[in-house]
């Protein structure tokens, strides 16, 4: 089992299912060249090309939903599985909600092909209107500068904690502490 990004997690597994005959599922939680920008077209029509290789190749690829299933299948997966994501109900139990308005975003944020600038402004508004008074903005994972800097813009920056990466029960209490959560 081969699960990606990073998408080379998927080489390796592939030379030894060639190499040894045994069967290979490659899992894509996340498309490749669809969420890839490319400087160049000819690396974009290696990537496509390594991708459609990948698909042809394994033995069975998973992802985590029907269209992007439906989108492999058509680049050349054989067998293509659907596996959403999920939770686990048994890690969300009893944990208080904080007293004060918390927002938070929990996981890694691309800036390239994510956009909270949205609700990042409607926060700033309705903390400046007193309507969220004592509002904190909670990114467990890490927070690039470019996402502060529109923090910093909507009047958040003093509102903002970071906690870096942390455990799955850590990052499930974080989640359950949360007024609201944030997907970008």
């Amino acid at each position: 089992l081969s699960s990606s990004f990073p998408i080379t997690a998927h080489l390796v597994p592939r030379r030894l299912h060639q190499e040894f005959g045994i069967p290979w599922v490659a899992e894509f939680r996340d498309l490749w060249t669809d969420l890839t920008r490319y400087d160049s077209r000819r690396r974009q029509r290696l990537d496509e090309a390594t991708e459609r290789s990948v698909l042809a190749d394994a033995t069975e690829v998973v992802s985590v939903s029907d269209a992007w299933a439906s989108l492999l299948s058509e680049r050349g997966g054989r067998r293509v599985a659907v596996i959403t994501n999920g939770f686990d109900p048994a890690d969300f139990r009893g944990a208080p909600a904080s007293p004060r308005p918390l927002a938070t975003y929990v996981g890694s944020y691309y800036p390239d092909r994510q956009d909270l600038r949205t609700a990042i402004d409607a926060l700033g508004k309705l903390s400046r209107s007193g309507a969220l008074p004592g509002l904190r903005i909670r990114f467990v994972g890490e927070c690039p500068a470019s996402l502060r800097a529109s923090l910093a813009e909507a009047g958040l920056a003093d509102a903002v904690e970071g906690t870096g990466f942390v455990t799955h029960g850590e990052a499930v209490g974080h989640m359950q502490e949360s007024t609201v959560l944030l997907l970008a």
